[in-house]
């Protein structure tokens, strides 16, 4: 931070404004965390590894703008005290393991970066013996360690080993090499930036949303550090690896509301899939990063980050204070103050002219009915490309998540302490809102997917997406995720042992308030089929009316909706399923121990199965989820049976009826209209009265 940047920011803080209200909220947080000895609050439910970085940094950024005794004095006894710590404690709580000899772990990486802040920016706060037994520490527990992490993981499988870690790792080592001013080891964090960038999709993360962000925030954080040492670096550092997935991130931004819990702070939540949090809105020094750096070589997506920062961003202290560094509950750092004057002007998502339904190469499928305060919202676990990273993946290939006027309905479970069975739980199939099947000559054994892997050949495929007029088709087979793990040692082609040949789920979305879905099944063998519906109950707010085995009502304050089994067809025959209640879990947001807030109790979700009865090779299922206030989910009906066509009736008029027919053709009609859409391989008008707008 340079004296120009301090008089910068002193003078757009005293004006008007948002920069201002950032200004403030940073030196309230510095004024927080000097008022005790130690990096933890007496309130606080984080151990000091996690929370070093972040409270650091605020305090030496509140310094550096105004100069104080009790922030200088608290600055230097922490610094020296971290200094003088055991080596042991550099690398981490219990739960990281011990090497011998150590190698760096995420909070070795962390605590170099909080150490190596602070000296850099108040650097008269040591004596000159001081600051070389500041540099020795950094030398020897942090740029060292976290070299031999670096080094481990590119010396065993440079695509499996890579993920978050190396990111991390990769941060702490190039910023102290940068501070102990280490030319070949500058080049070499120069090199291996350029090998992370490989491990970003064409235009997402394989990991998760929340871990697109802990990533990309260390390589951006990095990139900076970089740049200010060397501006001349900027020509080899690709920053659009992580800045051409701002529009996954953008999809997958669902509402800001206040979350039961969390007091009355309205607080972000997001698609989140996998390994992700639901309480989630990206670090700000991130997005601000994307919006300045990338102005001029991705404009648009620049004004989107602007524009998730400006939505996200309107109130700076929002929920948890802790756990930012790891990417728990993100907020803005000191370098927010240095990029927001400098950045794209914010460009919405219509502005954009981003399509109200769109796939991504990770899997996430995102629809919704409008972008400007949409009423609902689809979002599909759906067919993804193979993936560069694959950590914190679940087991949830063709399982959704679905919200409506600001409730999410149909959730998935998040992420909890990984040391928790809840954590087990959690990832498992049988806890999303897709299948699990059953073999009668194998009791017991419940075949469930298997998390994707990198470098293996896609689990799922995306066979069709399509939009045309107000209707969205997506479909993907899952098939693949069922093979079970020796079936790796037959080859990818051979049959597996669970033989499911076909796991094929169809979604027609006529937002916002009629989602239908198609399921058909193939397998080599008879087996029973399990469809899973996971609701959302962590507040204790879902009211569940079970109207018949085959229609469900559900209400969270004064939204609704009605699920529907339409339809159970095994080899040809049409039979029933038998509705079955399970529970669950639905967490808000990570935290590294148990028993901590965000975790969830079991119950928090509601898992209702229909269980197919009779086992049989192939299976065709057709559910109708209805939505809408809950003064108007009474009007809603559906009715009528596989011969003669279902159809989607509110207050007694037909407004859509469904066709299927034995070629697996799917007739959507709008009668009201007088049109048709039929849906095969494609998505086409088959009738007169559509407009014809149409996209892939």
């Amino acid at each position: 931070m340079s004296d120009h940047d301090v008089e910068r920011v002193r003078a757009l803080a005293h004006r008007p404004g948002h920069q201002a209200k950032l200004y403030t909220a940073l030196l309230g947080r510095a004024r927080q965390w000097t008022e005790t000895p130690g990096v933890t609050t007496a309130d606080g439910v984080m151990q000091w590894w996690h929370v070093v970085w972040e409270r650091l940094i605020d305090v030496a950024a509140a310094h550096r703008f105004e100069p104080d005794e009790i922030r200088a004095s608290w600055l230097r006894n922490e610094i020296l005290a971290i200094c003088a710590r055991p080596a042991d404690d550099w690398v981490g709580p219990f739960f990281r393991p011990r090497t011998d000899p150590p190698a760096g772990m995420l909070e070795t990486a962390h605590i170099t970066l909080a150490v190596t802040t602070v000296a850099s920016l108040c650097p008269e706060l040591f004596s000159d013996g001081e600051h070389e037994r500041i540099r020795e520490t950094i030398r020897q527990r942090g740029q060292l360690l976290c070299k031999r992490a670096l080094d481990n993981r590119l010396g065993t499988d440079a695509r499996r080993g890579l993920n978050n870690w190396f990111m991390v790792m990769l941060n702490g080592y190039g910023t102290a090499s940068v501070f102990l001013e280490d030319g070949p080891a500058i080049e070499e964090t120069v090199e291996r930036f350029g090998i992370a960038t490989t491990l970003y999709e064409s235009d997402s993360y394989g990991e998760s949303l929340q871990y697109w962000n802990y990533a990309s925030g260390q390589l951006a954080h990095l990139y900076e550090v970089l740049v200010q040492h060397r501006s001349a670096l900027a020509q080899r550092l690709d920053h659009d690896g992580y800045t051409r997935c701002i529009r996954w991130v953008v999809n997958s931004h669902l509402y800001i509301k206040p979350l039961a819990g969390w007091g009355e702070a309205s607080l972000p939540r997001a698609l989140n899939f996998g390994d992700s949090a639901a309480i989630f809105r990206p670090t700000a020094d991130l997005l601000l990063h994307i919006a300045s750096r990338a102005r001029d070589t991705h404009p648009v997506d620049a004004g989107l980050a602007r524009w998730l920062f400006d939505q996200t961003y309107a109130e700076p202290q929002l929920g948890p204070v802790e756990g930012d560094s790891f990417g728990f509950a993100n907020k803005f750092r000191w370098s927010s103050l240095l990029m927001l004057d400098d950045t794209a002007p914010a460009i919405a998502p219509e502005e954009a002219k981003l399509h109200t339904a769109e796939g991504f190469a990770c899997g996430t499928v995102a629809v919704r009915d409008q972008w400007h305060e949409p009423t609902t919202i689809l979002g599909i676990q759906g067919g993804h490309e193979p993936l560069t990273t694959h950590s914190h993946r679940h087991a949830d290939q063709n399982s959704f998540i679905l919200a409506h006027r600001d409730e999410r309905f149909f959730a998935d479970p998040g992420h909890c302490c990984y040391r928790l069975a809840a954590q087990w739980a959690s990832t498992r199939t049988r806890s999303h809102s897709t299948w699990t099947f059953e073999r009668p000559d194998l009791p017991g054994d419940l075949i469930e997917q298997r998390k994707p892997r990198a470098g293996d050949a896609a689990s799922n495929r995306l066979t069709l997406l399509r939009q045309r007029d107000g209707v969205v088709v997506v479909r993907s087979d899952a098939a693949a995720a069922y093979r079970g793990e020796h079936d790796d040692d037959a080859g990818q082609d051979a049959p597996a042992r669970h033989a499911i040949q076909r796991a094929e789920r169809t979604w027609i979305a006529v937002l916002p308030h009629l989602v239908i879905i198609v399921d058909r099944i193939e397998a080599a063998t008879p087996i029973r089929i399990n469809s899973h519906f996971v609701l959302n109950n962590r507040d204790n707010v879902l009211r569940t009316n079970i109207a018949a085995d085959t229609k469900l009502v559900f209400r969270r304050r004064t939204a609704a909706a009605k699920l529907f089994q339409l339809a159970a067809i095994s080899d040809g025959i049409t039979g029933r399923s038998r509705l079955d209640r399970a529970w669950g879990y639905m967490h808000d947001v990570y935290h590294p121990e148990p028993n901590q807030p965000g975790q969830s109790r079991e119950g928090a979700s509601h898992i209702y199965t229909f269980a197919g009865t009779e086992p049989a090779k192939t299976h065709t299922m057709i559910y109708g989820i209805v939505l809408d206030a809950e003064t108007g989910i009474r009007q809603w009906h559906m009715t009528g049976t596989l011969d003669d066509g279902f159809t989607f009736d509110r207050n007694g008029e037909v407004l859509w009826r469904l066709r299927a027919d034995n070629d697996e053709i799917l007739l959507l009609e709008h009668v009201a209209h007088g049109c048709a859409y039929r849906i095969d391989s494609d998505l086409t008008v088959e009738s007169p009265g559509g407009s014809g707008v149409d996209r892939d």
